[in-house]
């Protein structure tokens, strides 16, 4: 699964890692580009990133060029920053899940059968 690439300077979240060399599910211009799996012991390489889908058309210049590496991967989008810290790494986090709605999110209790049933465990648990 995809890891979020967060900008060591302004901590925005454009971009994320790909799982597999192989080649960019995006397709940049008229040429297909090479792509390769992020390793974290490794480098920070342009071509181990992808711009998220929802900056897609926004900013990809920088995508998939191998000969980027460490302080040469940007400019950042939302600052003009380089991508990667002072050793040359990404900085990452596990994406976002969605929220399970039939989870309690204040104690964590369920999964719940019905919405019917959290809303009960929510008014006799937690008094609302």
């Amino acid at each position: 699964m995809p890891l979020d690439v967060i900008c060591p300077n302004c901590r925005g979240v454009f971009f994320e890692t790909n799982d597999k060399d192989g080649f960019s599910p995006y397709v940049t211009g008229l040429r297909s580009t090479m792509v390769r799996e992020y390793d974290p012991d490794k480098a920070a390489n342009a071509a181990m990133i992808n711009m998220k889908a929802e900056f897609l058309g926004v900013y990809d210049d920088i995508l998939h060029q191998e000969d980027l590496v460490g302080e040469g991967i940007g400019p950042c989008p939302g600052c003009g920053g380089a991508l990667s810290d002072d050793n040359w790494k990404f900085i990452t986090r596990p994406q976002p899940q969605e929220a399970d709605p039939l989870i309690c999110e204040i104690c964590d209790r369920g999964p719940f059968k019905t919405e019917q049933g959290k809303s009960s465990h929510m008014r006799q648990i937690h008094g609302g």
